[in-house]
């Protein structure tokens, strides 16, 4: 059984990120320096360089694609070109999840409060804790929050929506099952 991604390409979408990363840093020293990101934005706490994203989103981006090969490796019929759409896809909205909230992030708005609040609620149907949409996510505010904080709320984030998630599948079972036996005695 072939992996759905193969040691070559995990090794290589992850050095994608190392490198996109250290241009980014590297970027940003040449022109004023690296930032530092304070916790809560309070100067009183302690600040997380982005240097850290050399390390923090390129090994997010390792655990999340050994994940998923595990994750289809265990399937018993595997449906190559639809799977990797869904992930790509999956991995596409995180992205474009980031960017959005980054944008209105950058210009001061209260929508990333609405956006990540929307988020809770969309977890009850989606599974927002697959590693697709977290990397997507957190290379999507990297840009505009380092390397380490958006890799951190990932790592918060995720088991939250896994239960979340689980939660609505119960409620789903236990509501069908009501159906089926005709109601509570």
């Amino acid at each position: 059984m072939q992996p759905i991604l193969p040691l070559n390409k995990r090794i290589l979408y992850t050095l994608i990120v190392f490198f996109g990363t250290l241009i980014h840093i590297l970027w940003d020293y040449f022109h004023g320096g690296v930032p530092v990101h304070h916790l809560l934005k309070r100067a009183d706490l302690p600040g997380i360089s982005n240097w850290w994203g050399l390390v923090s989103l390129p090994l997010l981006c390792w655990v999340v694609l050994v994940r998923i090969n595990r994750r289809y490796k265990s399937d018993t019929i595997i449906r190559s070109m639809q799977q990797k759409r869904g992930i790509y896809t999956r991995f596409a909205a995180g992205l474009l999840f980031g960017c959005i909230l980054s944008y209105f992030f950058i210009i001061g708005s209260e929508v990333p409060g609405y956006m990540m609040a929307a988020l809770f609620v969309i977890a009850f149907i989606i599974p927002l804790y697959l590693g697709e949409y977290l990397i997507g996510f957190a290379l999507g505010t990297a840009f505009v929050l380092g390397g380490v904080l958006p890799v951190l709320v990932a790592c918060i984030l995720a088991p939250i929506f896994w239960v979340l998630h689980k939660i609505a599948q119960a409620v789903i079972r236990f509501a069908g099952n009501l159906s089926k036996s005709g109601g509570p005695s």
